[in-house]
């Protein structure tokens, strides 16, 4: 059963390790937990297929709730770009054997960090199987990347046998992960905790499969120079989360985007923006919705969005509205309640009058 969690908050600002740690995914430290978002979001999935990245991103993720929490956060489908890269076919698939080998040279081929290979091992029943091992090559692996990724390659074979296919056996190299999380996801299977590597066995005579639909799968790529709005609004939803620690830089904006600082400035460029700017309309939505909902000083607010001196957040503020904060909320507020009551904005215009 699907897991309904709220958004949680932290500082104001939401963090999307609150929510993962909700639902069963533990930081190594409590210490890591802002480095959690990046590394998660970043990283789900590093491959690129022609089904609906939102389909791809909901069946390996809606039985633990995470789902739910990433589209409260703006996270889902085609948010980002790297979910649904597509245009040019390069090549199509009739078995699933062929297509197993398409994703984990995609994945190579698409992601710095997660990688997939396909070996054959000999099971515990003796039984040769194809085990898809997934590993983490950055320098601080995550587990959580490789759980993800580890739904994502489930979610592949089980789109394209068309049946809800359950690996006889699971393999998790770390447990770093709670073992609800996994049993939910991998019922049925059993579960090797503190294994050599993370992966799961695909038997033998499942390799030759055609696809359910009838017709070859295809794995796709985008080529497109111009990112979609969704695209660029996520990556602003992205870097509300980091304002006010003032380490947010484009190199990470594009290592989040899984490509290039120059490819990422290309792109912002096409679409009339940049970094700097993108980056402080995201200071300004967090600013705004501080004010608003909040009554937190505004030199409290300030530092919150990485401003030491009030008086430069204030200058912000300024440039962006014409006001300054404690007038933009005075203002928000009075609106606020002529909305509830429009006869309280009739009596607020005799006043001024």
């Amino acid at each position: 059963m699907t897991q309904h969690i709220p958004l949680a908050r932290l500082s104001h600002v939401f963090r999307i390790a609150d929510y993962l740690q909700q639902v069963g995914f533990s930081a190594t430290s409590l210490m890591d937990r802002h480095c959690i978002p990046q590394r998660c979001e970043r990283r789900q999935g590093g491959f690129v297929t022609s089904f609906s990245a939102a389909r791809f991103i909901k069946d390996a993720t809606y039985q633990t709730g995470i789902y739910d929490c990433m589209l409260k956060a703006g996270l889902h489908g085609r948010t980002y770009g790297f979910y649904a890269k597509e245009i040019n076919s390069v090549g199509s698939y009739t078995t699933l054997k062929e297509y197993l080998h398409s994703l984990c040279s995609n994945m190579v081929k698409e992601s710095s960090y997660v990688q997939v290979s396909m070996r054959y091992e000999n099971s515990l029943d003796g039984k040769v199987n194809i085990v898809l091992v997934i590993s983490d090559s950055s320098q601080s692996r995550i587990p959580q990347t490789e759980l993800y990724t580890l739904g994502i390659l489930l979610g592949a074979v089980r789109e394209y046998l068309g049946w809800p296919f359950k690996p006889a056996r699971v393999y998790l190299q770390e447990n770093h992960v709670g073992k609800d999380v996994i049993n939910v996801n991998f019922e049925d299977g059993q579960v090797y905790y503190d294994a050599k590597f993370t992966g799961f066995e695909v038997p033998l005579p499942l390799l030759g499969s055609r696809p359910a639909n009838g017709k070859p799968h295809e794995i796709i790529y985008n080529g497109e120079e111009c990112p979609s709005r969704e695209f660029v609004d996520s990556l602003r939803q992205f870097m509300k989360s980091y304002v006010g620690m003032n380490i947010f830089t484009v190199g990470m904006a594009a290592e989040h985007s899984f490509m290039s600082v120059r490819t990422l400035q290309r792109k912002l460029a096409a679409r009339e923006t940049n970094f700097k700017r993108l980056y402080n309309q995201a200071r300004f939505e967090v600013s705004r919705t501080l004010l608003l909902e909040t009554d937190l000083p505004v030199a409290d607010i300030a530092h919150d969005v990485g401003y030491a001196d009030p008086t430069c957040f204030t200058h912000f503020f300024r440039t962006l509205t014409g006001m300054s904060p404690r007038a933009f909320r005075k203002e928000g507020r009075l609106q606020e309640v002529v909305r509830a009551d429009p006869s309280q904005g009739a009596l607020t215009q005799e006043r001024s009058l």
